[in-house]
C-alpha cells in the first residue's frame, strides 16, 4: 500500500457489499449513505421522503457510487429492498429480507 487512504480502504472497504440504510433520507442517515458509498458499497436509500431519497441517490451516483432508493413507509419495505438489491444492484441481502 502506498498511502494511508489505500490502507484504510483495504481494512475497512465495503467493495461488493450492499447496505440498506433505513432513514437514509434524513440528515444522519444521508451522511451514512454517503460514507458507505465512498467505502465502495452499493447503497439502498430507504426513507420517508421520496424526494430527498432521489436527491441522495443522484448525489451518490454523481460521485461514482451505486445507489437506488425506496420508500420505507410501506409495510413491504424489506421485501422491496431485497428486490432492489437483486434486480438493480446485482447482490443479495442477508437476514431474511430478500
Amino acid at each position: 500500500m502506498t498511502n494511508s487512504s489505500e490502507y484504510l480502504h483495504a481494512l475497512f472497504g465495503l467493495d461488493d457489499q450492499v447496505a440498506v440504510v433505513i432513514g437514509g433520507t434524513g440528515v444522519l442517515g444521508g451522511a451514512l449513505c454517503d460514507g458507505i458509498a465512498q467505502a465502495g458499497a452499493k447503497v439502498i436509500v430507504a426513507g420517508r421522503s421520496p424526494e430527498r431519497g432521489e436527491q441522495r441517490v443522484a448525489s451518490i451516483r454523481q460521485a461514482g457510487g451505486q445507489a437506488v432508493g425506496t420508500d420505507a413507509r410501506c409495510s413491504r419495505a424489506g421485501r422491496r429492498a431485497g428486490q432492489l438489491c437483486r434486480c438493480e444492484l446485482g447482490g443479495s441481502l442477508r437476514g431474511g429480507l430478500g
